[in-house]
């Protein structure tokens, strides 16, 4: 758990953590709709800082054809892009075949 100050708002709670993730992560996997923000702390935010880090990025869109970016993939230590494959295919599969139905069980 990490401590810090109180955020002001929710919003600038969402936005803190976000930043948080952003400084442990190797690469940041997002599922996000590919829109402009909508507001402090979402996940286009994120991404925009993520980008502006360098650091690699892999985003599924959350709208059909669900399409898979990856962007700087090839700065990933070779543990790490290994490792990374089964989550992605585990990300991605599709339920019963059709890539138009819900995810869920």
């Amino acid at each position: 758990m990490l401590s810090g100050p109180v955020a002001p708002s929710r919003e600038a709670a969402y936005a803190g953590a976000g930043r948080a993730v952003l400084d442990r992560c190797d690469v940041l996997i997002a599922l996000w709709d590919g829109l402009p923000a909508r507001g402090l702390g979402g996940t286009a935010e994120l991404v925009v800082e993520a980008r502006a880090r360098a650091l690699p990025l892999l985003w599924i869109s959350t709208d059909p054809p669900y399409a898979l970016r990856e962007e700087r993939l090839d700065r990933m230590a070779p543990p790490t892009a290994h490792n990374l494959e089964p989550l992605v295919e585990a990300a991605v599969k599709v339920k019963n075949g059709h890539r138009d139905e819900p995810w869920g069980p």
